[in-house]
């Protein structure tokens, strides 16, 4: 994992119109909030070739929740019609970040819409 990955992913999800960092936060189970987290896990394990406990390490998780989100994210895409777009939004605007010739190391812009811990 690695700074321009995790910027980017983190660029996808708020072009998105979800607040990355109470996304990520550990207090949060919703499943709308679980899923956009196993995406990005499962982003970050497709594009960067790490193990599930280097991007733990790297967002401050146990091995075994981001291995089991991973899974989730794989076995869900294709499956789960909701899913499978919100996956391909996120890893759509990931590969557009991800292709910038700007060189972004860090996506600042705000939020568009806070999802509300309840709304599922």
């Amino acid at each position: 994992m690695d700074k321009v990955t995790h910027a980017h992913v983190r660029g996808a999800v708020m072009i998105c119109g979800y607040d990355f960092d109470c996304i990520m936060g550990s207090h949060v189970r919703t499943r709308l909030y679980s899923d956009i987290r196993a995406i990005v896990w499962a982003i970050c394990a497709s594009e960067t070739g790490d193990k599930p406990k280097a991007i733990a390490d790297w967002f401050g998780r146990d091995r075994s929740t981001v291995a089991c989100a991973i899974m989730k994210a794989n076995g869900l895409r294709g499956y789960d019609k909701g899913f499978t777009d919100l996956y391909d939004a996120i890893y759509g605007y990931y590969m557009t970040l991800e292709s910038s010739t700007d060189g972004i190391e860090e996506y600042d812009a705000p939020a568009t819409q806070e999802v509300v811990e309840g709304e599922a």
